[in-house]
């Protein structure tokens, strides 16, 4: 697995998102409380971006239509054997790395 660095810490607020583009992946990253959760950028009811959505905790409120996701495992409340891909975070320094399948 390859970590690669992409953004600051504080690029992404508390409480809030960023998408990136890494490796021709759409990915968001979510900052909940010190913790860093990266899923894949694209809601699995009609492929919608995610960054925007309401979070509350870790639980993120799709912006398109409201479908509810954790965005520490990925898992749509509503079904839960339906998710979005995560990837594995690092934090170095005061980077953000995120781990892909090479």
């Amino acid at each position: 697995m390859d970590f690669i660095d992409v953004c600051a810490w504080e690029d992404v607020p508390r409480g809030g998102s960023r998408p990136a583009r890494v490796r021709e992946r759409d990915i968001a990253l979510f900052k909940v409380g010190d913790r860093m959760h990266v899923i894949e950028n694209s809601c699995p009811h009609r492929g919608g971006a995610l960054t925007g959505g309401r979070l509350n905790g870790r639980i993120l409120s799709c912006p398109s239509h409201g479908l509810r996701i954790d965005v520490g495992t990925g898992e749509m409340l509503a079904a839960p054997n339906t998710r979005v891909e995560c990837f594995p975070v690092r934090i170095s320094g005061n980077r953000v790395l995120v781990g892909f399948n090479t």
